[in-house]
């Protein structure tokens, strides 16, 4: 019944905020009176990507924003928004809707949505080049002194696109490489996503879903971490994934080159996603961090009850990256056998249905004996990278949370070799050999 009720409370924020776009005044072609600053001090991108069945949360965390203090228009902060939203709702997703980049702003008790670019119909969120022309705009328009990006939408960690669970009976649609031919893709060469967990709608990055929620013939395109990263040409100050199991070292070492500091879940995050009420007055104050905005996300979970306290959040920063992949290639190397070895029963994992793809990191080499010496150089690397980390007691209810050293990481010994063939291609195991020819 509790996630009845938040599902249709998400359904008629979406309601609110399609009316509130009616009573609001847009100066679409008069934006240059409004722009205000040349080189505003920050500006804060949320880049969502909800054309799934998280459309109508997406839309209410937009919904949030505005209900909550926004940037003074023409003032030197700036608050965009780029959602690509079903208008089907979170279980008819059709072809030719549209996306909107829109700046967000308040003015004598009002909030203007001002657009500022249309994507139009069929072209996909997840497309690098839709990816690159939305965050190219926004550098080329502001020059601004600090830059944060949120990413919002499904995410499932280094797993390759398309990749939750292997195909079986239970499946309900197919899922796509991005750029791949739906039409010659030989069936043994698709993937398919199995039956949601039963328990609150969580959010698994990047997903364009065309058909009907059940319908077989349904299909959907994700994005692969290192397309994601290729696609963000400009570094960013901060980036936030709100989506599930983007805390793994995998993806951290992959976007090292994209930001200084990313604000990331190891384990999932549920469907509402992060504390958007407290986004602009964390984000936009000059002394405050995106650690301070993971600890809101922290502590606004931790304070809920059953189920719904569940958040396992780190700030990462990345600057550390290289070092800690050079201690754990020494000993990786130095323990290979112990960690092929290791008990998979005993390994922290951030992940619910029995599968351990994401398990702590710190963890692995733990319970692989490493030696106290080797454990004081781990320590003293990811001291280097993790600025923040916390956990609940538990993930939503089910799985156990005794460590949490702020990343998950691949144990093979848990995979298969459809996983191993494609970890191979990760940035990180190119640096650390984890997964060997």
């Amino acid at each position: 019944m509790r996630l009845f009720v938040r599902t249709v409370l998400a359904i008629i924020a979406a309601a609110v905020f399609t009316v509130s776009c009616q009573t609001n005044v847009y100066y679409q072609n008069e934006l240059d009176r409004f722009e205000g600053f040349a080189s505003p001090s920050s500006v804060i991108l949320v880049y969502g990507i909800g054309h799934n069945n998280l459309s109508s949360y997406i839309a209410g965390n937009v919904v949030t924003l505005c209900k909550n203090p926004l940037p003074q228009r023409g003032s030197d902060k700036v608050l965009l928004a780029f959602t690509s939203l079903s208008s089907g709702g979170d279980r008819t997703w059709r072809e030719n809707d549209k996306s909107y980049l829109v700046r967000l702003s308040t003015s004598a008790a009002k909030v203007y949505r001002d657009t500022l670019l249309t994507i139009e119909g069929g072209r996909k969120a997840t497309d690098p080049d839709v990816i690159k022309e939305v965050l190219g705009f926004v550098r080329d328009r502001y020059k601004a002194e600090r830059y944060g990006l949120i990413l919002s939408s499904h995410g499932s960690g280094w797993l390759p696109a398309g990749y939750v669970q292997p195909i079986t009976t239970t499946s309900w649609m197919s899922f796509y490489e991005l750029g791949a031919d739906i039409r010659t893709t030989p069936p043994a060469e698709r993937f398919r996503r199995m039956t949601a967990f039963q328990g609150p709608l969580t959010k698994t990055f990047g997903m364009d879903c065309f058909g009907v929620s059940g319908n077989p013939s349904s299909y959907a395109y994700e994005l692969s971490v290192e397309t994601l990263a290729s696609s963000i040409e400009d570094r960013w100050d901060f980036i936030l994934f709100d989506a599930c199991f983007m805390g793994c070292v995998e993806v951290a070492y992959e976007m090292r080159n994209c930001t200084d500091k990313l604000c990331v879940s190891a384990a999932e995050v549920l469907a509402a996603g992060f504390n958007y009420a407290k986004l602009t007055r964390l984000l936009f104050t000059t002394k405050s961090t995106a650690e301070s905005f993971c600890k809101a996300y922290f502590d606004y979970y931790n304070g809920h009850v059953g189920e719904y306290r569940t958040a396992t959040v780190a700030a990462v920063r990345t600057a550390g990256m290289d070092n800690l992949a050079s201690v754990c290639k020494e000993l990786i190397g130095k323990y290979s056998g112990a960690i092929a070895e290791a008990d998979t029963n005993a390994v922290q994992v951030f992940s619910r249905g029995g599968e351990k793809w994401f398990c702590d990191l710190q963890d692995i080499f733990s319970k692989s004996g490493i030696s106290q010496a080797d454990s004081l150089k781990l320590q003293a690397a990811l001291d280097k990278c993790i600025i923040y980390k916390a956990a609940t007691p538990y993930i939503i209810s089910e799985v156990p949370v005794k460590t949490f050293c702020g990343l998950s990481m691949y144990l093979p010994r848990v995979g298969n070799a459809v996983m191993d063939a494609a970890y191979k291609r990760t940035a990180w195991n190119k640096a650390v050999n984890l997964v060997g020819e």
